[in-house]
């Protein structure tokens, strides 16, 4: 806990300077955040969003500490904010999209990440939950091209192996066929 007493310290110092210090805030609200101290933390994520509104990474943490925190009410409503100031984030959708599948929102979460992959995040990881979500919600063809899309990015097939939401697909022939081209 020292390290984070001593950035806490550091970067009171740095806002009691400049209390729009963009690098400050972000660092106090991760390190009160990381510290298990969210509550503390909100009024800098809060501030920081106020005076920079198009600063994707404030949102991005502020709504990934809330995931971690369990308030995945909280983080949708946070995502929700941020991609009305940059709705053109494959990032944020990305996010969103994760928040919803948190919650087995399967659709809305198919959605979000639909936008995050045509909005061009490259990751291989959106195109892994947007496989789950169409699963789920009975779509195998375009889960398996979700799948597909995955392993193109990236060829761990082991991730996919392991994730139980995945499992049944496995036993499918269209499934095994891709698994196949990729081992």
């Amino acid at each position: 806990m020292k390290k984070y007493d001593d950035a806490i310290i550091q970067n009171t110092k740095a806002l009691e300077v400049d209390p729009d210090n963009r690098i400050a805030l972000i660092q106090m609200a991760r390190v009160l955040s990381a510290s298990g101290r969210l509550e503390e933390a909100v009024p800098y994520f809060e501030h920081a969003i106020e005076i920079y509104p198009d600063v994707e990474e404030f949102y991005r943490v502020y709504g990934m500490a809330n995931l971690v925190a369990g308030n995945t009410d909280k983080a949708q409503a946070i995502f929700k904010t941020a991609l009305a100031a940059l709705p053109e984030s494959g990032h944020l959708h990305y996010m969103l999209g994760l928040a919803r599948a948190q919650v087995k929102d399967w659709s809305g979460a198919a959605v979000e990440l639909e936008l995050a992959t045509s909005l061009g995040r490259k990751a291989p990881r959106p195109h892994h939950l947007l496989a789950v979500c169409r699963l789920q919600t009975g779509d195998e063809a375009g889960a398996l091209a979700s799948l597909d899309e995955y392993l193109k990015r990236s060829h761990d097939v082991e991730t996919l192996l392991r994730d139980p939401r995945l499992s049944a697909a496995w036993t499918k022939p269209a499934f095994q066929d891709l698994l196949k081209r990729y081992l």
